[in-house]
Parts: structure tokens; C-alpha cells; sequence
């Protein structure tokens, strides 16, 4: 039996897993941003979010897609970076980021939590 009932605390919840949502959506681009490797700036200025299917191109939406959603709803977000030489860099092909970058920005987003 409640002792409170959930009619008066689900607001709050539901607030709560908004915010954790976003909040998990932006630490993942912005730790793609912090730990991507730099020669021209070219892959860094590359990543890009996509809400609801992948996108092929090149470059893309950034976090304002994660804000721009209607607030308590959930869709699947894609974080990608679609040059020819991405998929070398997340398989250790930089000095600069010799164990990748997607792996190390999602679990960093994850240890944040």
C-alpha cells in the first residue's frame, strides 16, 4: 500500500527522467567534441545527432535537436560521424585517441549519470 500516492509524485518523476534523458544525450556529444582528435578540425566539426533514424550525411544537427523535443518524450538518438576515416579513428588509427572516441563518449556519459 502508498503511502503516497504515485498521482502525486509522477510529475515529478517523469520530470526527472526528462531531464536525466537530455542531460545524457548532451554529455554524449559534448564528450564526442572533447575527445575527438584534431588535425584540420574536419571529424571533430563532423559529429552530428540525429533523432528517430540515422542520418547518412556528412554533417548534421547538434544538441538543439535534443532540446528542440517535446518535453516527455523519448525517441532513439543517433550520434554519428560519417566521414570515410571516422571508422579508422574509433578503431585506434590516431595517437590522439588510440582507443577510439564513440566507446569512451558513451561510457563517459555513462559514469556521469
Amino acid at each position: 500500500m502508498w503511502t503516497t500516492p504515485p498521482s502525486l509524485f509522477a510529475d515529478e518523476v517523469g520530470d526527472e527522467l526528462d531531464r536525466t534523458y537530455r542531460k545524457f544525450a548532451i554529455n554524449v556529444y559534448n564528450n564526442l567534441q572533447a575527445l575527438s582528435p584534431v588535425d584540420t578540425g574536419r571529424y571533430k566539426r563532423s559529429h552530428h545527432i540525429s533523432i528517430g533514424s540515422p542520418s547518412y550525411a556528412e554533417t548534421g544537427g547538434g544538441i538543439g535537436l535534443v532540446l528542440g523535443l517535446p518535453r516527455h518524450t523519448y525517441p532513439l538518438v543517433y550520434f554519428q560521424n560519417n566521414l570515410p576515416y571516422g571508422l579508422r579513428l574509433e578503431h585506434g588509427h590516431s595517437q590522439q585517441a588510440p582507443t577510439g572516441v564513440y566507446l569512451n563518449a558513451f561510457n563517459s556519459a555513462v559514469a556521469s549519470l
